[in-house]
């Protein structure tokens, strides 16, 4: 049997209850905490928690990457597709999160 993820979207929030640094928990779309995050630093909990928070959407893209293979698209799928992941990146901030959030 396999569990399934709380359904998207999922937004992240910058909080004051616990740790130096505060925490930042990652909510459903009716505000329910689905995880708590105290980070090293509020910088890397931000980043943290835009990350989490975009994981419906990269696991809805990754699943339409299962069904098909780079073989099998034509090029205007493809370029929607890459439209597609270029959106979420943006929409999330995770093109500045990619490598160190020191």
């Amino acid at each position: 049997m396999t569990d399934k993820h709380t359904p998207g979207p999922w937004r992240w929030e910058q909080r004051n209850d616990r740790g130096p640094y505060g925490n930042v928990a990652i909510l459903d779309s009716n505000f329910h905490k689905i995880a708590d995050i105290v980070p090293s630093s509020r910088r890397i909990g931000r980043a943290d928690g835009r990350l989490i928070a975009a994981a419906p959407e990269m696991y809805d893209l990754l699943a339409e990457v299962e069904r098909w293979t780079c073989d099998d698209w034509d090029d205007e799928s493809f370029a929607h597709w890459q439209s597609d992941v270029s959106a979420l990146l943006e929409r999330h901030g995770l093109l500045a999160a990619k490598g160190d959030a020191s």
